[in-house]
C-alpha cells in the first residue's frame, strides 16, 4: 500500500492534465514567496518535467519548473478594501483546479451582500493569504481623524469598526465581540450575543488590549 509521504503531487499524466489543472489559477512561487497567476504550462525535453510562465498581481514575470509552485489552497480570511471589510472562503464543491481561482474561491462581504472576484487584483487579498495585517494602533489613530465611519480586517476572521462617535467594536465574523469609547472604557455592544462575545474575549485578548491602549 502507498502511503500518503510517497504520492508526487506534481505526477501529471500529460500536458493537457497541467494546462486543465494549473493554468489560470494562482500559486504560491516557492523561491520567491510570491503568488503568481499561471499564464501558459509547457514541457521540457525530460519527459514528465513541466514549465510554466506567470504573472504577479503586479504584472511582474515569474517562470520556472511546476515543482517550484505550492498549488495548495491556502487559508482564506478577512481582508478590507475601501472601508469595507471581505470574506474570502473557498466554495463547497470538489475541483481538479489547484491552488486560487473564481470558481474555487467567493467573496462576502461582512453586512451580508456578495463580492466579487476583483480582489485577485488588490494588494490586501495577497497580505490576507500570507496573514499580514495592518497595525492596530495605526489604524485606530488614522480613523479618529475622520469623519465617518472605518472598518478594518484585523485578523483572518477579525475586523473593528470605528464609527462616526469614535466607537471601537471588535468583531469575530459578524458577531459582536467588545465595544470601547474613544477613551477606552468598555461598553455592552448593543445586540450581542454575550454567550460567544466571552468566548471570543478570551481567544482575542491580544487584539483587545491593544485596541484599549491605543484608545488611552
Amino acid at each position: 500500500m502507498i502511503s500518503k509521504d510517497e504520492v508526487d503531487p506534481y505526477a501529471f499524466s500529460n500536458l493537457q492534465d497541467v494546462d486543465q489543472r494549473l493554468r489560470r489559477s494562482i500559486c504560491r512561487h516557492i523561491p520567491t514567496g510570491k503568488w503568481v497567476n499561471i499564464e501558459s504550462v509547457g514541457n521540457t525535453e525530460t519527459q514528465g518535467s513541466y514549465t510554466f510562465i506567470g504573472t504577479t498581481y503586479l504584472g511582474e514575470i515569474v517562470s520556472g519548473n511546476i515543482r517550484e509552485l505550492d498549488y495548495s489552497c491556502p487559508k482564506m480570511g478577512m481582508f478590507s478594501v475601501d472601508d469595507c471589510v471581505y470574506l474570502a472562503e473557498r466554495t463547497p464543491v470538489r475541483q481538479y483546479k489547484g491552488g486560487i481561482n473564481p470558481q474555487s474561491v467567493k467573496f462576502r462581504f461582512m453586512t451580508g451582500e456578495e463580492g466579487t472576484c476583483g480582489f485577485y487584483h488588490n494588494a490586501a487579498f495577497y497580505d490576507m493569504l500570507d496573514d499580514k495585517y495592518p497595525n492596530i494602533t495605526d489604524l485606530i489613530s488614522n480613523a479618529m481623524k475622520s469623519p465617518t465611519t472605518k472598518n478594518y480586517a484585523v485578523r483572518r476572521f477579525n475586523w473593528i469598526k470605528i464609527n462616526e462617535f469614535k466607537i471601537v467594536t471588535l468583531y469575530f465574523m459578524r458577531d459582536k465581540v467588545i465595544s470601547f469609547t474613544n477613551k477606552g472604557v468598555d461598553i455592552t455592544p448593543s445586540n450581542v450575543n454575550h454567550c460567544t462575545a466571552e468566548f471570543n474575549r478570551k481567544y482575542l485578548t491580544k487584539e483587545i488590549n491593544l485596541i484599549r491602549s491605543a484608545l488611552q
